[in-house]
């Protein structure tokens, strides 16, 4: 009995101690598991403008490795800093993710980015005249530019740092330039604004330069054509000649030259004509739409071989003429000086060593009329010689004026007793070479141009020496419609010059109902000495002899200029010079500078 207890007892004692191990966890169990991992990061600003940094700082903790997304991108140290810079406006967020045993932990840190105000420039556009300006604001510190050039340039127009724009003195081409201004925090950050550079009145719209390489050249005469093509006569000197040559210049209605035609090999010309010479008058006919201009073929070593010359271009090809026609008075030397295109003829002002003896005595100057190709099928003496005024005197043509169905004819009466030039002449002619009147005027003047208005009226310009060589002047005669040997009015200009030398000489005109009598020539320099020292003039009368402007170009916006030696009218309220100057390669300082000028010149107010 006892020991069956005891055997009881003892399974008891070893139930209980079983169930106290398992209890308590005894057995075989592993160690215990990795901590989890822990993230933080941080921004520092939290708010900023497009273009500034922030700073991240950002810590991971039980981690292993590190990661970014969001906003920024990449692995990452487990700990550390770095300066990031947005690109846009907007909330920005930067994620980072922390990697470890014990699993993955992230956090995120948001930065406020705001875009900075925007360049603005006002105005947005403008129109400005020549040498004028315009104030232009910004709304933030800036840089400012002209067609990307900073602070622009001579040509293009100037800006300074407070936004005044001080437009060129000429038109650029295009006329339209961009002014930007930049901030100068952000070069990218810019605005615009366009501005359309126009002539204003008593100014350039457009001014350009022509010479032969090596050589000279001097404007002559102007015609303007139908399409607005602006056609210049030029005297040039190639390099190594002596003699002056013929040239065409034509340029287009923005003043951008075209083409030239000239003929420096002499190829056009045989039989004793040897090149052509600068035009002596230039006109433009509608009807065929051919520029003339006529003068004469030859050289200084053998003048009497000169021989009158036609010259005929489409300013639509500029490079090349359609008409080039030579020819003598009788085998002896004979010169162009004035032309007029009219019902299908050329009518051609002539000096010719071959002589006519008519009412008017024995005369060289002749009317000569051709058919459109330069075929004479018409001439008759003009002028006057030997008796026909006074003893002693004889004429030379120097211009011509067709209208209606008669003509005038002017010249220069010479006094060959006292080797000077007298005074001028003036005779009506019909177009088939009957004389209507003969005029003239016995003061010292020469030089002389003629022109008829739609009354009548007969207008004589030229040049007066009031019997003092150092004291010339413009002159315009106005001849009564009714009794065209009565002078209505007689307007001078001497240059406004008090100067001991005042040499002011009328080198062409042309009559227009809008822009009057205008006088173009060159003056003697205020207070000058020196008769070959000039500046280019220009004077206009309305026909009541009134008037209506003047003035003196002592400069130009580009280079120089010494005299206009031709003009004519242009477009409403403009007219087109030609004369000798400089483009600036050259000096200036006489009549022969050196380059070609033609511009066009908006009339003043």
């Amino acid at each position: 009995m006892r020991a069956k207890l005891f055997l009881m007892l003892v399974a008891m004692v070893a139930l209980a101690s079983n169930l106290i191990l398992t209890s308590c966890g005894g057995g075989n169990n592993g160690p215990p598991p990795p901590p989890a991992p822990t993230a933080s990061i941080s921004a520092s600003p939290t708010s900023m403008a497009i273009g500034q940094t922030t700073k991240l700082t950002w810590a991971c903790t039980n981690s292993s490795s590190a990661s970014a997304s969001g906003d920024w991108s990449g692995a990452k140290a487990t700990s550390g800093s770095e300066n990031v810079t947005p690109a846009s406006a907007g909330t920005k967020t930067y994620t980072l993710s922390c990697s470890g045993a014990g699993g993955t932990a992230s956090a995120s840190a948001s930065v406020t980015v705001t875009a900075p105000p925007q360049v603005t420039v006002t105005p947005a556009s403008a129109t400005v005249q020549t040498g004028k300006t315009q104030q232009f604001t910004v709304n933030m510190d800036a840089n400012w530019f002209v067609n990307d050039i900073q602070s622009g340039n001579s040509t293009l127009g100037t800006i300074d740092i407070s936004g005044l724009y001080t437009t060129p003195l000429l038109p650029p081409n295009p006329a339209t330039v961009t002014v930007k201004a930049c901030s100068r925090s952000d070069e990218t950050n810019c605005a615009t604004a366009s501005v359309t550079i126009v002539a204003g009145p008593g100014s350039f719209a457009w001014l350009n330069f022509y010479a032969p390489e090596g050589g000279t050249a001097a404007g002559k005469l102007a015609a303007v054509a139908g399409n607005g093509n602006v056609v210049a006569g030029v005297e040039v000197t190639p390099a190594g000649d002596t003699d002056p040559h013929a040239a065409l210049v034509t340029y287009g209605q923005d003043g951008s030259m075209l083409g030239i035609w000239t003929d420096p090999d002499h190829s056009s010309f045989t039989s004793g004509a040897s090149i052509p010479t600068p035009p002596t008058a230039m006109t433009y006919d509608p009807v065929s739409g051919n520029v003339f201009a006529v003068g004469y073929a030859g050289d200084s070593v053998n003048p009497d071989a000169h021989a009158a010359l036609i010259l005929a271009m489409s300013p639509s090809d500029p490079t090349n003429v359609v008409l080039l026609k030579t020819f003598q008075l009788e085998g002896m030397r004979t010169e162009a000086r004035a032309i007029a295109v009219k019902d299908g003829k050329i009518y051609l002002a002539v000096q010719s060593a071959f002589k006519v003896c008519n009412q008017l005595g024995c005369t060289g100057n002749w009317v000569v009329v051709t058919d459109m190709q330069g075929n004479i099928v018409l001439k008759f003496g003009v002028g006057n010689e030997d008796d026909a005024f006074y003893d002693g005197f004889r004429s030379s043509i120097s211009g011509m004026y067709v209208f209606g169905d008669h003509l005038w004819v002017v010249g220069d009466n010479i006094n060959t007793n006292y080797n000077g030039i007298t005074g001028y002449y003036f005779q009506k002619w019909s177009l088939t070479g009957q004389l209507g009147s003969i005029n003239g005027n016995m003061s010292n003047s020469f030089g002389a141009k003629v022109a008829e208005d739609s009354v009548g009226n007969v207008f004589v310009v030229g040049t007066d020496q009031f019997g003092n060589p150092d004291q010339e002047c413009f002159f315009a005669d106005k001849h009564d419609s009714t009794s065209d040997d009565i002078v209505v009015f007689a307007p001078h200009w001497c240059g406004d010059n008090s100067g001991t030398v005042s040499v002011n000489i009328a080198r062409n005109f042309f009559l227009n109902p809008v822009s009057g009598i205008t006088v173009v020539g060159s003056l003697s320099k205020l207070g000058g000495t020196d008769r070959n020292s000039t500046d280019a003039g220009a004077i206009s009368w309305d026909v009541n002899g009134n008037l209506l402007w003047k003035n003196r170009w002592s400069s130009i916006p580009i280079g120089s200029v010494s005299s206009w030696n031709g003009a004519a009218p242009a477009e409403t309220g403009s007219i087109v010079l030609a004369g000798s100057g400089s483009d600036n390669r050259t000096d200036c300082q006489s009549l022969f500078c050196g380059t070609a000028v033609t511009g066009m010149w908006l009339l003043p107010q």
